[in-house]
């Protein structure tokens, strides 16, 4: 029997939804899934992927099918972001199929929806997706956390630099222009006279002045290590912000997105991250309320997100 997954991101998106469907189609190959992979582009210059015609996509999906049938693609993973006018192209498309599975996706009407995987937990009590056609599976356990991570992760928490060390990344492009409002926090804390140093990832929208000490780096190829190595993160972005949780780095939240804030809040009351928009922000200066947070990072997300997302496409 064989899979498909189709993922897509850009500037406006983001790109959260290759990234980790990247990573799930290699674990699911690992564990001898017949698997097609199909994607606007190919980050990570894999094998094994077709790459999606972003203009085209009515066009393409079409075109595909067939193709798809002949390979027997029986289980069709679907992880993409909230485009409305793609709503009714893709519930036509994935008729052809006899098992869906969306990824933090409620927003289409597929009849053939087997489960809903809800990664980020964006659902709220009375978002009313709920009904008896599908399985909803929600929660952290199912994060998918890249394999480059998986080595870097903390035993505990520890700072022993002189200056506090802080990373901010709000994404590839900082659609929401968060990187600004990141920078703001950490002048805040300059002038509480704190020596701080800033590690500014992919920087956008910057001011000419900067009061603390900082550098800019532009999609470093070593970001996991830099995001292990700091004391704290300011970050945007879903999957970013559990990858911080999986190393126990602990994060300040800027959401880009409405679905982030919720997803944001979420974490908050789990005590993973503090919101941008808490009063009590400022005690995450503290070593103890640091160290709190890293503890229970490190409690809540793990690596076997992927193996818990073959268990349910195996048990379906």
């Amino acid at each position: 029997m064989s899979s498909c997954i189709i993922s897509f991101g850009n500037n406006k998106f983001g790109y959260g939804h290759l990234s980790r469907s990247c990573f799930l189609g290699d674990f699911l190959l690992s564990n001898n899934i017949s698997l097609i992979r199909i994607q606007n582009i190919n980050p990570f210059k894999l094998n094994n992927i077709y790459i999606l015609d972003y203009d085209n996509i009515p066009e393409y999906l079409l075109a595909i099918t067939s193709f798809l049938k002949e390979f027997s693609v029986r289980n069709l993973i679907l992880d993409l972001p909230y485009i409305p006018e793609f709503s009714q192209i893709f519930d036509n498309f994935a008729m052809n199929f006899p098992n869906v599975y969306l990824l933090d996706n409620f927003y289409y009407n597929y009849q053939n929806v087997k489960a809903i995987i809800n990664l980020h937990s964006h659902y709220l009590p009375n978002s009313g997706i709920l009904n008896e056609r599908f399985s909803l599976y929600s929660g952290i356990k199912y994060a998918i956390i890249r394999k480059e991570f998986h080595k870097l992760r903390r035993k505990k928490y520890f700072s022993k630099k002189k200056k506090l060390q802080i990373i901010i990344s709000c994404g590839g492009t900082d659609p929401g222009k968060k990187t600004l409002e990141a920078i703001q926090i950490c002048n805040k804390i300059y002038q509480k006279k704190i020596k701080l140093k800033a590690l500014i990832i992919n920087g956008r929208n910057i001011p000419k002045k900067i009061m603390f000490e900082h550098k800019f780096l532009n999609f470093p190829p070593d970001f996991p290590q830099l995001l292990r190595n700091s004391d704290i993160a300011i970050l945007s972005g879903g999957t970013t912000c559990l990858e911080a949780c999986f190393l126990g780095t602990p994060t300040i939240a800027i959401p880009q997105t409405k679905e982030e804030d919720n997803f944001f809040r979420y974490l908050e009351k789990k005590k993973l991250v503090i919101h941008k928009e808490n009063p009590r922000l400022m005690e995450i200066l503290r070593f103890d309320f640091r160290e709190e947070m890293s503890n229970s990072q490190l409690k809540s997300v793990d690596q076997n997100g992927p193996k818990r997302i073959l268990n349910i496409i195996l048990g379906d």
